[in-house]
């Protein structure tokens, strides 16, 4: 059972799950974010 679930096992798998399924969503929330600040300037400026 131990080597089933062992770190070399599913922590490679879920790191490769995460990149794919953020990869994405990184890209929109970085934007977002830009906008975001940008706001913020200028309501704050």
């Amino acid at each position: 059972r131990g080597a089933a679930w062992g770190p070399p096992g599913w922590v490679p798998l879920a790191m490769g799950a995460g990149i794919l399924f953020l990869g994405p969503w990184r890209r929109i929330l970085e934007g977002s974010s830009r906008r975001i600040t940008a706001r913020l300037r200028a309501g704050a400026g």
